[in-house]
């Protein structure tokens, strides 16, 4: 978690959501592999083939309930696999030699 002035962005090894607080809700955005349609999902963005962002409100405490935690759990495991066209950070995936 990284929080800045506007906003508290929500990391794992990349950027994964955030939240913003409003007046009166908090919007929270997640990125998935897919688009969810869902009646609480109050916008999505398609940022390449396979990466879909995803807005909701809190309203009350109520509203993060688990169908929320699920896609917020599901947006932290996506960040952490190997994504097609990526090159794994210098070291990781190598054998170490010795000397």
């Amino acid at each position: 978690m990284d929080a800045v002035k506007s906003s508290i962005n929500l990391i794992s090894t990349h950027h994964f959501g955030g939240v913003a607080v409003r007046r009166d809700h908090l919007r929270v955005g997640f990125i998935l592999d897919h688009a969810i349609d869902a009646g609480r999902i109050t916008r999505v963005e398609q940022f390449g083939p396979h990466r879909f962002g995803h807005h909701i409100e809190l309203r009350s405490p109520a509203d993060l309930d688990a169908e929320v935690l699920a896609w917020l759990a599901e947006a932290q495991a996506l960040q952490r696999r190997p994504q097609p066209g990526r090159c794994a950070p210098s070291g990781l995936g190598r054998r170490a030699r010795s000397r």
